[in-house]
């Protein structure tokens, strides 16, 4: 799985992923038990039995 860092590299991933009917999308949360939790990593697949895709 790829790890997008630049603000281009995401803007780029998200329009390919925008054409897809479907997305599975997991994420994570960075000091969950702090009163400001930061959203630390997204994981998208488009199709479930790819997991090399993106």
């Amino acid at each position: 799985m790829a790890y997008l860092t630049q603000p281009d590299e995401i803007r780029a991933q998200i329009a390919q992923l925008a054409s897809h009917p479907i997305l599975w999308v997991d994420t994570e949360t960075a000091d969950w038990w702090t009163s400001q939790p930061k959203l630390s990593l997204i994981q998208v697949l488009a199709n479930p039995t790819d997991r090399q895709q993106f």
